[in-house]
């Protein structure tokens, strides 16, 4: 009785689960039974293993993407740094975007006026300073004709710059003939080991000579600068010594780039298949920098020049550094113009001879294609299968 008031409650629930137990056994069996229910099961599934896939495929691209973001940052790594760049430019493809080239189709549609206009504008519009520097330096240049003086100090200037041009032909003239002369008597009497006592007197009348030719261009230059302190530099005198100068050393740019570019024709290699034009173009090319070379080279020898027409026209210092300053933004102005100028001649000349090679290799390129086309045709033509009788 204990044992049974004990577990009757137990016994009476299983009692009441049974039916319901039962019930559930027989509705999954009924189920396991029905074709609907297992083709839902099989959806379930499949659904399940779609979605575990799908995690699976996102897992994966979130890697690639992650390899691919590492490759790009490499990318932008190697694109930041230095590329080797061909030597010089006969060696560099311009047809080749990844070095700045164009393509044919670009080429051939290429504008250059277009493309001049729209380089002026960005260019002026991007550096204003610069262009209104550029643009007074060159009126400098053309218009600067200095300051006029009175005519006393003309007069002034007029007598001391005709004693020095006499002190120039005559007593500079007659002290280097008598150097010459000294010098080759000492050639004449010089041992080649040992001197004697007459060679000894010769070799002290060349030092004589040597010391007199200095001495009468010291007094020439006293004489010279004395008469260009009478204008100062400010002056129409002073402004044509500075424009003598510039051209001088202008003409001097010129011939070291002709004699530059002389012997570069002269050990210049031409392919044996090599076009007229690409020779043409290559020679341009080279006297274009050797002339750049040579005027940048000689107005860096203008600007020493000029310091010491300063000093010999005694100016003040800032005075002299006013005209100094003037003087370097007028010859820099029309060292700049003429410079860009002529590469953009060379620019635009090589520009044309593209855009016309271009436009014949598309010509050609048409004709080639329309004659494979013709072969084609007929090679069918040939090889199709017609009656034997």
């Amino acid at each position: 009785q204990a044992w049974l008031k004990s577990h009757s409650s137990s016994f009476t629930a299983m009692v009441n689960r049974l039916p319901s137990t039962v019930a559930a056994e027989s509705t999954a069996a009924a189920k396991k039974h029905d074709p609907e229910t297992e083709m839902a099961d099989v959806r379930e599934a499949n659904a399940a293993r779609m979605a575990q896939r799908h995690e699976e495929l996102k897992a994966m691209h979130a890697s690639m993407q992650g390899g691919q973001e590492e490759k790009r940052k490499q990318t932008d790594l190697a694109m930041t740094l230095p590329r080797s760049a061909p030597w010089n430019w006969e060696e560099m493809n311009f047809d080749d975007e990844s070095q700045g080239g164009l393509s044919l189709k670009e080429w051939e549609d290429l504008d250059l006026q277009a493309v001049a206009i729209m380089g002026v504008q960005k260019f002026v519009q991007q550096r204003p300073i610069l262009v209104s520097v550029w643009v007074i330096g060159l009126l400098i240049a053309s218009l600067a004709g200095g300051i006029p003086v009175d005519s006393a100090s003309q007069e002034a200037y007029s007598m001391m710059r005709n004693r020095s041009e006499a002190i120039d032909t005559v007593e500079i003239r007659r002290a280097f003939e008598e150097l010459q002369r000294s010098e080759a008597t000492y050639d004449a009497v010089r041992g080649f080991w040992s001197c004697n006592e007459t060679c000894v007197r010769a070799r002290d009348r060349v030092a004589m000579s040597k010391a007199e030719l200095v001495q009468a261009s010291h007094r020439r230059d006293d004489t010279l600068s004395e008469a260009r302190r009478e204008v100062g530099i400010w002056s129409p005198v002073g402004v044509q010594d500075v424009r003598n100068s510039f051209w001088s050393a202008w003409r001097a740019g010129k011939d070291f780039a002709a004699r530059l570019s002389w012997w570069d024709a002269v050990f210049m290699t031409v392919g044996q298949d090599e076009p007229v034009q690409q020779v043409i173009l290559r020679m341009v090319m080279k006297y274009t920098l050797n002339l750049t070379l040579g005027l940048v080279s000689c107005f860096c020898y203008f600007m020493y020049s000029l310091y010491t027409l300063i000093v010999s026209y005694g100016a003040s210092f800032m005075s002299g550094l006013a005209f100094f300053l003037l003087a370097f933004v007028a010859g820099i102005s029309v060292l700049s113009a003429y410079l860009g100028a002529m590469y953009g001649v060379v620019g635009t000349g090589y520009m044309v001879y593209m855009k016309q090679a271009a436009i014949k290799q598309a010509i050609e390129g048409d004709a080639s294609r329309g004659h494979a086309e013709l072969e084609d045709r007929r090679a069918r033509g040939r090889t199709k299968v017609s009656c034997p009788v």
